[in-house]
């Protein structure tokens, strides 16, 4: 799944970056430059959840169609059975 491999790269750099900010003292450009990288992650793991989320609702609207179309079948299976059922009545009398 790409969606989940881009989230799990976004934490992983993300938990190196913050592993290196505390490996020596940090300046303010550093600082700067380190939130700006966690909120570009942070974008990149919205889009990938919209895109997830998206995907979701495609998927529900097609189970919804396709249940609707089984009860379709299902009500003309029984007006069939019901036809069955008259011929073979006037067949017996």
């Amino acid at each position: 799944m790409p969606g989940k491999q881009k989230t799990a790269t976004a934490i992983d750099d993300l938990a190196r970056m913050v592993a290196e900010g505390f490996a020596h003292t940090v300046t303010k450009d550093e600082l700067k430059n380190f939130a700006q990288a966690v909120e570009t992650r942070l974008g990149a793991m919205e889009t990938n959840l919209l895109e997830l989320s998206a995907g979701i609702k495609e998927f529900v609207n097609i189970v919804k169609k396709q249940e609707a179309e089984v009860v379709d079948l299902r009500v003309k299976y029984r007006e069939l059975e019901n036809r069955v059922a008259k011929l073979e009545s006037r067949k017996v009398k």
